[in-house]
Formats: structure tokens, sequence, C-alpha cells
């Protein structure tokens, strides 16, 4: 399937947004050589690119030599004598650049969980071993936070590590129903056929807007108007409880824009393509003002801001932002 069709199909995750980048392989966060277990066949590289030369492929199970890891995610490996490259979220890395980031203080702190689904992990990262579950309201003990995110707190008698956006200062004014229960959310992410949608994408303004209608299967029809082109299309949304939130257009496969429920470091396919959740309850600002409570979504290189009611209401990539709502009426 190829999700460069849906550019500008939309104000949510429109997929020609979705094309993966071709990152170069840049500084590397790490410099001592470790290894890898394969995690699922894998396409070997010749440069940490998409489009680069495929060397050969790894099966599930196969045993690598790692070098080093870039800030794009590529992941640099001895291949039949040489160096070559995967993508890390096909591989585990023995020892990571989590646990050798320092934390930004030695200084032990007490806090506590802010929401459902904070998972315990053996190190700090999303591939780690879970260790257990924390609920709202808990106190821990913590030794400070690593340059990814991850802080690192006693649990059992030992170390392990809890998603920053779990953790707070505070205890929760309610542990038993939290306003923003992050893995547990069914359903609240779609537009509202009430309103009218404007966004700005590449030089470009795009109106989306519906009457309401729906087709047999469930499907809101929206019109979709580009100023660039002038060219005026239909495009359709679905948002199922416990499922997630839908998008096509006629004649072609539905995209799952986000998966219900969610929490940070789940990830879910649309063919090919990987989608990564990489944070909940952040605030983004637009042209359209400040949005909250937002989930934030990583293709590639590109990262997705999906705000409850409205749907994605920026997209990044790397430090550039390529798509944001302008207006809603």
């Amino acid at each position: 399937m190829k999700l460069t069709k849906y550019v500008l199909s939309l104000g949510v995750l429109t997929a020609s947004t979705l094309t993966v980048a071709t990152p170069s392989f840049a500084a590397t966060t790490t410099a001592t050589t470790m290894t890898g277990t394969v995690l699922n066949p894998v396409t070997v590289r010749e440069a940490a690119d998409l489009k680069s030369d495929s060397l050969g492929a790894l099966k599930k199970g196969d045993k690598v030599i790692v070098y080093s890891t870039d800030k794009n995610g590529w992941v640099q490996i001895k291949f039949n004598d040489k160096k070559a490259y995967i993508y890390k979220d096909y591989v585990k890395v023995s020892t990571t650049t989590d646990d050798k980031t320092p934390a930004t203080t030695t200084k032990s702190s007490t806090k506590y969980i802010q929401q459902p689904g904070a998972n315990v992990r053996q190190k700090g990262n999303v591939s780690s071993k879970i260790l257990g579950k924390l609920t709202p309201g808990t106190k821990v003990t913590a030794y400070g936070t690593t340059k990814d995110g991850w802080v690192k707190i006693k649990y059992n008698n030992s170390t392990a590590y809890v998603y920053k956006d779990y953790i707070g200062a505070k205890k929760p004014a309610t542990t038993t129903k939290p306003s923003t229960p992050a893995n547990t959310t069914k359903k609240g992410y779609n537009l509202q056929t009430a309103k009218t949608y404007k966004y700005a994408h590449n030089g470009s303004n795009v109106t989306l807007s519906s009457k309401g209608k729906k087709t047999s299967s469930g499907y809101t029809v929206w019109t979709m108007h580009d100023s660039k082109t002038n060219k005026t299309s239909k495009v359709y949304l679905k948002e199922v409880a416990n499922k997630g939130l839908y998008y096509k257009k006629a004649g072609e496969k539905a995209v799952k824009l986000l998966n219900y429920p969610f929490a940070v470091g789940d990830t879910y396919k649309n063919g090919s393509m990987t989608y990564k959740v990489t944070g909940v309850n952040k605030t983004v600002t637009t042209k359209a003002g400040k949005f909250t409570n937002t989930i934030t979504v990583k293709v590639g290189n590109e990262t997705y801001y999906i705000a409850p009611t409205t749907g994605v209401v920026k997209i990044t990539k790397g430090t550039k932002t390529v798509f944001q709502l302008k207006s809603v009426k």
C-alpha cells in the first residue's frame, strides 16, 4: 500500500506525510561494540537509508554485532564482514544507550505515578522487559531522568525505569477516575462534523468540512478543498471504540490513524509502515491555538500530534513543521 497517496487528504494523519524519510548516518549515540538479537525479519542495507541498496536479510533470532545507533534510529552492524545498517525497531541491543546515559541528577526524590499504564521496565527503553505496573498515586523513589525521558526508580529493592509522562512530583488529586487515562482511551480523537477545519501544508490551504452523512460501513463523509489545486474531493473517517480511528479514500484500503487503547511505546502497522506512540498528555501550539492531552505518534523521522476531538493538529519532520491546523470554526 502506498501511503504517499494520502497527501493532504485531511487534517488528521494524512498519509502522504507518512512517507519514510531517508536519513543519512549521523553522529552516533554509542561508541562501544555491542551485540543484538533480530526481533523480526529485516532487510540489511548498505547505508542508513531506506533507499539504499539491499545487502541481504536477517531472520528473527539472528545474532549480530552492533557498532552504534544514529539519532534517526539506524543501527550500524557487522554483516558479511562489512558494516551495514538495519532499523532499530528490528533489533534488541544487549546494552542500550539509556543505561550509559548519566541521569540529569544523582539525588533521590519522591515522585508519584500520575496515570494508568505505567509499565516498570528493566532498562530505559520500550524493548526492555516489563517488571510490573504501577497505579496512579503510587509513591516511588526516583534517582534521575535519562536524556531519552526514562526515570530511574527504586522497584522491589532494585533499580528500574518508568517513562517520564507517567510520573510527577505531586500526588494526583484522584486515582479512581483520572481525567486523561492514557492507556485506557477508547475513543475521542475524531473530528467534529459540526465544525470546519483549515490547515496549512506546502503553501496550500486545505479546508475540511462535513454534513454528517455516513456510509453503509459507518464512515463519516468529509469534503476536502485544496486551494492550491482548486480541487474538491471526498474522504472518509470512522472511529470505533476499543479499536481505533480510521481514514480512507474511495476504492482504497483504510488507514488506522490511532490505535485504541494506547500507551507510550505501543506500535501498530499500516502495511509496511510502523506507527509508534511516543508521548501522551502533551501540549502543542499551532496557528489555531494551544491543544492539551495531545498524543504524539512517530513514523520514520516525522512526528504527528493528535488532539482530542480535533485529529492531527500538527506534523513535524525533524525540527521543521510541515503541516498544522490554522483554524477551527
